[in-house]
């Protein structure tokens, strides 16, 4: 498959997403850091977040979780004056680095969407791995924001490597939010990114850093001088039943999954 129409796939892919976590259906997971209103809401005051409060142990009661988040590094603060939606968002500060892992490790594709603003000087690094070692021989899709107001990506080799980031034509501004979505092939070890639901179009598919064997964890690092802001955090296995009624719907049920053959 070429690039381009791989590209175009990967749009459909993202728009499906968006309606799928709209419609949190079983086997999407979601991460809102919220408490009253939006994504996870409750009428149980500071469940599942406490507004104000660590994110280290909350999440409690979200579906489709192994367990609360935890941080690596530092604290971060689940806020109330920079979301994207509900009544909360999860602010990191450097140093920072929580992660979290959800219940079933998914060895086919899968996508990962979150939405992420930023302070000047911010720096974001964010890891899907295999499980909580954080071996990079275990880390599949990696990508970055940072202080030069660029998106990156790691096309990683599968060796537990540093390869030298490969820098996007996508940009970011303070203050703006992004919706940032990793399309990861575990079978093929390979990946894609798009930004505001426009794929990125590289020569070669995205290769994952180490070889992992199933992705069960994501995981962010603020390491730079601004802060990172995170919100609505969405794992969707494929292909979920929302996806495929639509698909169904739009006359593509022949589709199914979409294979690499670029």
């Amino acid at each position: 498959m070429t690039t381009i129409k791989s590209s175009i796939i990967f749009a459909l892919l993202l728009h499906l997403a968006g309606i799928a976590s709209l419609a949190q259906a079983t086997g999407i997971t979601q991460a809102g850091f919220n408490d009253a209103t939006g994504i996870n809401s409750n009428p149980t005051p500071n469940s599942p977040y406490t507004l104000g409060g660590s994110v280290t142990g909350a999440g409690i009661g979200e579906p489709g979780w192994a367990a609360p988040w935890y941080n690596t590094l530092g604290t971060a603060t689940v806020q109330t004056s920079t979301v994207f939606e509900g009544d909360g968002a999860l602010q990191l500060t450097p140093t920072t680095s929580p992660a979290r892992q959800w219940t079933a490790p998914l060895q086919g594709q899968l996508i990962i969407e979150q939405y992420v603003s930023f302070t000047e000087g911010a720096r974001l690094v964010a890891y899907t791995q295999q499980g909580t070692s954080e071996a990079t021989t275990e880390q599949g899709p990696i990508w970055q924001a940072f202080p030069d107001h660029h998106f990156n990506v790691i096309d990683g080799s599968g060796d537990g490597g540093s390869p030298t980031p490969t820098v996007t034509n996508f940009t970011w501004q303070p203050g703006v939010w992004y919706k940032v979505t990793v399309h990861a092939d575990v079978a093929t070890q390979t990946w894609d990114f798009a930004v505001n639901d426009v794929p990125y179009v590289s020569a070669n598919p995205l290769g994952y850093r180490g070889s992992p064997t199933s992705l069960s964890v994501v995981h962010y690092l603020s390491e730079g001088s601004g802060l990172v802001f995170l919100d609505a955090v969405t794992v969707v296995p494929e292909p979920s039943s929302i996806v495929l009624a639509v698909l169904g719907l739009i006359g593509l049920t022949a589709w199914g999954w979409r294979r690499r053959e670029r």
